[in-house]
């Protein structure tokens, strides 16, 4: 099967070929086929060029550029780090003071440069490979956004003394994703959210369920409108305590931290919805054998293969810059 048929048979509940697998990769591959990532980030043909280069290579069941953690935030008029070989990152907090939360801007994702180059990336892989594959484009969570545009700690501190100030930060960020969401869906490019910071790691279940849960639902939302399905939802770190309220979101596919354990998941969630993982990126993946990624994907096989809702094999995490090409392939063939 191609990954195309693979997927679209899974998804329906049909017979397949093997598990899926998709692991979680994009700009952190770019160095490994000789770009630097602050090219990659600077040019929709880069971008298209490692995407299309990753799935002939590796060939996993999903394709796709996401916005990344710091494109929305750019768009919204936050000063964005580039390193040549590293994670594009946020030089310092876009919104210093409540009352510059009314001039937030909401974004055209047509007219935004960063933005705008990320749609027509994913067009031109949609063009080259679409036939082949699925191709989606990620969206990062809207309490992540808010974290990313007021600083991660000054947010913590609004919840405490200033709620009301971070539900405004949070509609503006929602709107903003709405708007993305639409014109992804309009080109026929699936979606799915990453809220790294929404994690249990960061924040109580009460606080997630005020802050986060409500606006990641109406993202949710939005997704099944246009594609029928809640698409993935992925949250880092420790989210045991909050497996029923990312269900209760909407989202079709959890995707599990490897700090958290699959067979737990399974038995607490695995009844409503598709589980994914949650192979080690950094210990197993990037820095250890072939032989350990073959060991640890066949534990999550066995953990999950018989999930009721289905299992998708991924890394618990983006895989990180440096990783070999030989674990990457490892992980495919393990599948």
């Amino acid at each position: 099967m191609t990954p195309k048929e693979r997927m679209t048979a899974f998804l329906s509940g049909q017979e397949i070929d093997r598990l899926p697998c998709c692991p979680s990769l994009g700009e952190t591959c770019a160095p490994l086929f000789g770009m630097k990532t602050s090219t990659y980030y600077r040019s929709a043909e880069c971008m298209a060029e490692i995407e299309i280069e990753v799935f002939n290579r590796f060939r996993p069941d999903g394709a796709g550029i996401g916005m990344g953690l710091r494109a929305m935030p750019e768009a919204m008029g936050a000063k964005v780090g580039y390193p040549d070989y590293g994670i594009a990152y946020i030089q310092e907090p876009l919104l210093k003071d409540y009352d510059d939360i009314k001039h937030l801007r909401r974004i055209d994702p047509w007219r935004d440069p960063c933005l705008s180059m990320i749609l027509r990336a994913n067009q031109m892989v949609q063009d080259a490979i679409g036939n082949q594959v699925a191709v989606s484009s990620g969206i990062v969570g809207p309490f992540t956004l808010a974290a990313a545009i007021r600083g991660f700690e000054n947010l913590l501190r609004d919840i405490y003394k200033n709620p009301q100030a971070v539900h405004d930060i949070l509609a503006v960020v929602t709107e903003n994703n709405l708007r993305y969401i639409d014109s992804a869906c309009s080109l026929g490019l699936g979606t799915g959210i990453g809220d790294p910071v929404a994690s249990g790691s960061m924040i109580s279940p009460e606080h997630f369920r005020e802050f986060a849960k409500p606006y990641l639902k109406i993202c949710i939302d939005r997704i099944r409108k246009w594609t029928g399905s809640g698409g993935r939802l992925h949250i880092c770190g420790k989210t045991k305590n909050l497996w029923n309220d990312m269900v209760d979101c909407g989202a079709s596919i959890l995707s599990i931290d490897n700090i958290e354990d699959l067979e737990e998941a399974k038995q607490a969630v695995g009844d409503r919805v598709c589980l994914m993982g949650n192979v080690d990126p950094v210990k197993t993946i990037k820095e250890g054998t072939v032989a350990d990624v073959h060991r640890e994907v066949r534990e999550c096989i066995r953990k999950a293969q018989n999930n009721p809702r289905g299992f998708i094999i991924s890394s618990g995490c983006q895989i990180p810059i440096g990783t070999p090409g030989a674990n990457i392939q490892a992980m495919m063939d393990a599948a």
